[in-house]
């Protein structure tokens, strides 16, 4: 999942707010390699433009078999990018390209990829019943 920049994080807050909820809800930080954990109600401005810290959207996520597991993307990735998609002709159930815009690539956006073989994994897992969390 990308990573947000600082006109994007004030963007996503502001429309939090004018939409009734809390500034940070969905919105999480990290800071080097600690895990990503949800914005605090509590963050001032100044950590969130000090580059102490990464912001993201909260990942989405899909109930499969009774498994919560992260929904494939919603958007394009850039070009060069590398993504996985459900493969059931493989023995682990994911394949991995190179995003090139092409036709195939839109297909694969439109029925499900996702942008880290973890997230393609646990999906795969899931859907053969597997706990995707092991």
């Amino acid at each position: 999942m990308k990573t947000l920049t600082d006109a994007q994080v004030f963007q996503h807050m502001a429309d939090n707010v004018r939409a009734g909820k809390s500034p940070v809800d969905w919105l999480q930080a990290k800071s080097g390699t600690v895990e990503w954990i949800d914005a605090p109600e509590s963050i001032y401005v100044g950590e969130l433009i000090s580059g102490y810290f990464e912001f993201r959207l909260t990942p989405r996520t899909h109930t499969i078999n009774g498994y919560d597991v992260p929904a494939p993307e919603t958007e394009a990735p850039d070009v060069g990018v590398n993504f996985w998609t459900l493969n059931p002709w493989v023995d682990c159930g994911i394949t991995k390209e190179v995003w090139k815009n092409t036709n195939t690539d839109q297909c694969a956006l439109r029925n499900g990829l996702w942008l880290s073989e973890e997230d393609a994994t646990a999906n795969a897992k899931a859907l053969r019943g597997e706990n995707p969390h092991d």
